[in-house]
């Protein structure tokens, strides 16, 4: 017959006395004392059958409120239900001993005490708390940067990292508007891929002649001034964001260091990009919408009369959530920045640990190697959230609802090679201002050394 497990089950196995621990009590255990305030273990002895607690205490720990000759008043807690009951116990000594639970506490408290005095004796100031045994050290890569004449490592604040962050932006958005109108308006484009004369072309061998052609045609309908259309949304969007990444990613780098790990490995920087991708993103989504479309409002009578304008016609049309559209795709772009900064630390460090001196042009070289690689890897999100931001729409209906639907409906429409579009224009665009934007951002972090 199974056995049942009941109330009363497996107790003498519960309570059965060790291997070489059997036969009579030893006299220490009379000889031990016991204070009001100490905690003590229950463990039942089974041979002494006069003050045995219930199975239920066999193992928990208490507190010591009464000492009587042969017994002990503890004060031990039981869970019921969603209450916790007081229970006072009378155990006779047989069945407790001292806990060591909290010998550590006490071991501290006396070398505590200890150093106390003997900070007092010299007059001096001691920190008492605990402090962690490794010492962290930060490499150059962290918030701490070494100082130019070879000293300890200094440690940044981290407002260093946003200002430093937003200016390297600023004259990185400047230097590159033009490549951006101009990757903005290809990926826009829907009726290139129909023709025929693009059927021929592979995915990677990426409109070179309508850069071209576009670039011509630019300059002559709108000006030098169409090549910084948007560029005031544009800098108000890429300030702020650069400015929030590199001060997040920084500092949850040096939060994950700290309590993850006491080195740099690729997954703290994996965290850190993700994390200040996912918050750069959140807050500087409704900046990219509107530059988007003041970039793609290139008719002869403007939809747009300005910034504000734009702002006020989506929400009144298309409501406030507009602002936020795309949303989706631009976390799906957190892996581009994700694999930007994994392979711009690891070509960092490779370049430091092999040159002994370092050079200015080394971060110009990191960044844009790893912008290049990252972009190949993720370049069909970018269209993705362009055509999303776009907002068009067919037979009065909006063309383009979500992300996977986007994607889909873009490649049965139009083809695969449709998600590379204007590839070439955009390397020709990030490369330089990824290159410029980590240059300029290094340039200012060693004038804070």
């Amino acid at each position: 017959m199974p056995h049942s497990f009941g109330l009363r089950a497996r107790t003498r196995h519960l309570f059965q006395r060790k291997f070489r621990q059997k036969g009579q009590i030893k006299l220490s255990t009379y000889l031990k004392t016991y204070r009001v305030g100490q905690y003590v273990d229950i463990c039942v002895n089974s041979a002494v059958q006069k003050g045995m607690p219930h199975k239920y205490y066999h193992g928990r720990t208490g507190k010591v409120f009464g000492v009587t000759k042969s017994s002990v008043n503890v004060l031990v807690y039981k869970r019921t239900g969603h209450r916790c009951i007081a229970k006072r116990l009378n155990i006779r000594v047989e069945h407790v001993r001292h806990s060591k639970c909290r010998d550590d506490f006490m071991q501290r408290v006396k070398q505590n005490a200890q150093l106390l005095r003997q900070a007092r004796a010299k007059g001096e100031y001691i920190c008492l708390k605990r402090q962690p045994k490794v010492l962290i050290i930060l490499s150059i890569q962290s918030t701490s940067y070494e100082s130019s004449s070879g000293a300890a490592p200094v440690v940044v604040p981290p407002s260093v990292h946003f200002l430093a962050g937003g200016c390297a932006g600023m004259i990185a958005a400047i230097c590159t508007s033009p490549l951006d109108i101009i990757k903005t308006r290809l990926q826009s484009e829907h009726h290139l891929y129909r023709s025929p004369a693009f059927s021929a072309f592979s995915p990677y061998g990426i409109r070179l002649f309508p850069t071209y052609h576009l670039f011509i045609n630019i300059y002559h309908i709108e000006g030098s001034s169409g090549f910084f259309k948007g560029l005031g949304p544009n800098l108000i969007g890429v300030v702020p964001a650069r400015a929030i990444h590199f001060y997040t990613y920084e500092n949850t780098k040096k939060i994950f260091v700290k309590y993850l790990s006491y080195n740099e490995s690729s997954w703290i920087h994996i965290m850190s990009a993700i994390s200040a991708g996912i918050v750069t993103s959140t807050i500087t989504n409704p900046i990219w919408m509107i530059k988007t479309r003041l970039q793609l409002d290139k008719a002869p009578i403007k939809t747009y009369r300005n910034t504000w304008d734009c702002v006020k016609k989506m929400i009144q049309k298309e409501g406030f959530y507009s602002l936020y559209r795309g949303m989706s795709a631009s976390y799906l772009g957190v892996s581009e920045s994700t694999i930007q900064w994994v392979l711009y630390e690891r070509f960092k460090k490779q370049i430091a640990e092999r040159q002994k001196s370092s050079s200015w042009i080394d971060p110009l070289i990191a960044a844009g190697t790893a912008k290049l690689i990252a972009t190949i890897l993720t370049y069909p999100h970018e269209v993705v959230r362009t055509r999303l931001r776009q907002f068009p729409t067919r037979n009065g209906y909006i063309k383009y609802k979500g992300l996977m639907q986007c994607f889909c409906l873009i490649c049965r429409e139009e083809g695969i090679s449709a998600l590379y579009g204007g590839l070439l224009v955009h390397l020709l665009r990030v490369i330089p201002n990824a290159a410029i934007m980590f240059g300029s951002y290094e340039l200012i972090m060693s004038l804070f050394i």
